[in-house]
């Protein structure tokens, strides 16, 4: 219970921040995908044991994305932006394969495809995290970050509501010998205004 005091602290401050963010910028900015817009969210979640993890992590963070459209990423008739992400993440583990229990604080940046359709989404990209502290599974400060994440879309006003899934896989890219890395599924709430 202790490993997710974190998280709930993080949900805390990321909800006021989503609230902020929606209130001073809803009324101002267009939510058409055909013009810039802004994200920001929160997201919590753990790691997935599978493809070689064995630190099992439970965490979350903050996020905030700037995007624009892009005609070159275009996949049929579906809108698109391409959008540029910062996040922080902090992460808690009970130990794993002799370490002792631990946190990580980690920043991120990605650049993905947002395609809409309807009223769901889907995010395919790529980025880079550097943390505080090496782990079991991530044994490099920097590490790549492959990205795909979907949702819902709730539109109000000139403001997207987003619910989604977004899975992170987090390896050094066999940058170093050991290389099994992290898989973590987080659920995601944000807005795009």
């Amino acid at each position: 219970m202790d490993g997710l005091l974190p998280f709930v602290r993080a949900s805390r401050l990321g909800l006021g921040f989503v609230v902020l963010a929606a209130c001073q910028f809803a009324a101002a900015q267009q939510a058409d995908l055909a013009a810039k817009s802004h994200y920001a969210g929160l997201f919590a979640g753990r790691s997935q044991l599978i493809l070689g993890s064995e630190d099992t992590r439970v965490g979350g963070g903050l996020y905030y994305g700037y995007g624009r459209p892009e005609k070159r990423l275009r996949f049929g008739r579906m809108r698109t932006q391409l959008v540029f992400e910062g996040y922080v993440l902090r992460t808690h583990s009970g130990g794993a394969n002799g370490d002792p229990p631990n946190d990580v604080d980690a920043l991120g940046g990605l650049a993905y495809a947002h395609y809409r359709w309807k009223s769901a989404y889907l995010d395919i990209g790529i980025g880079l995290q550097a943390s505080n502290h090496v782990s079991t599974d991530l044994p490099s400060y920097v590490n790549s970050t492959p990205m795909a994440g979907a949702g819902a879309v709730v539109r109000s006003g000139r403001t997207d509501w987003l619910l989604g899934l977004r899975f992170l896989h987090i390896s050094n890219a066999g940058t170093r010998r050991k290389n099994p890395g992290q898989n973590e599924l987080f659920l995601t709430f944000g807005i795009r205004y």
